[in-house]
């Protein structure tokens, strides 16, 4: 329903909400984005809980889809097993990597597991006249997991650093010094 309003600025940024979606107050999307974010900010309605949206020949303001929370993991990364393997595990989602001290138990947000998850090759065999088969996949870090954790255990324990990290502060203190 359209809100009355005297003063032609406020009848400007007047609104209809329906389903989530909000118009102008004609009912109609707004004509431009600036006004669609201005009728936003003379609402107070939350630029974390609303997105401005192209709609028909305008724009409207739409709810944003709450995101959820993600899970932590306490975890341990199993020894080398192989002389190849890397001393540590580095995990890369989205340009943001965390290297991992095998063989220690570490807190990483889910997104990382599922990163060691799919980190996997295929492992074949092969007998005498037939040709090769998949068996199977092989996970190339695998782990333990151990529970789950909270987010400020995960923030705690990056403050703390690993073994790399505190020496490089060292490192870094004795040049500062």
């Amino acid at each position: 329903m359209p809100e009355e309003n005297n003063s032609p600025e406020q009848k400007m940024f007047s609104i209809v909400e329906e389903a989530g979606r909000v118009f102008s107050n004609q009912g109609i999307p707004f004509k431009t984005e600036a006004a669609a974010r201005a009728a936003m900010t003379n609402k107070d309605l939350s630029h974390e809980e609303y997105k401005v949206q192209s709609y028909e020949d305008g724009y409207i303001l739409v709810k944003k889809d709450p995101k959820p929370k993600e899970k932590y993991y306490r975890v341990q990364f199993n020894m080398k097993s192989n002389p190849n393997d890397e001393e540590d595990v580095t995990l890369g989602v989205n340009g943001e990597l965390l290297v991992i001290q095998r063989g220690v138990q570490v807190i990483i947000p889910g997104r990382f597991k599922e990163c060691a998850d799919h980190a996997t090759y295929p492992h074949f065999t092969q007998k005498p006249n037939e040709s090769r088969k998949q068996v199977g996949t092989v996970m190339i870090f695998p782990y333990s997991t151990l529970g789950e954790a909270t987010e400020a255990e995960y923030r705690k324990q990056l403050r703390e650093g690993n073994k790399k990290t505190r020496a490089a502060l060292a490192e870094a203190q004795k040049l500062i010094q």
